[in-house]
């Protein structure tokens, strides 16, 4: 029962940053926290690519209606023994 995220590429527009990641699980897991190696995070859209079929899209488990929020522990949650990827945008 492991959640593993992993960052995939980074880029730059501007001020900004986007980064390109990757979440893998096992067994039961249904989310976990992702560092998107960012100090400050805008916002972060995670995707389910493999698992069982998907019935309920993958939640974001915290709240950007204040502003950014820090973006090393950014929770999401999923189906059991989903994979997918992710991307974010932040600073």
């Amino acid at each position: 029962m492991t959640f593993a995220s992993s960052l995939i590429k980074k880029m730059r527009f501007g001020r900004n940053r986007v980064h390109f990641g990757k979440y893998t699980t096992t067994a039961a897991t249904t989310g976990g926290d992702i560092d998107t190696e960012m100090r400050l995070c805008d916002f972060l859209v995670p995707w389910q690519n493999k698992g069982a079929a998907i019935a309920t899209e993958v939640a974001v488990n915290e709240d950007f209606s204040a502003g950014p929020i820090p973006g090393d522990a950014i929770t999401i949650v999923h189906e059991a023994a989903g994979d997918g990827y992710w991307i974010a945008v932040g600073r």
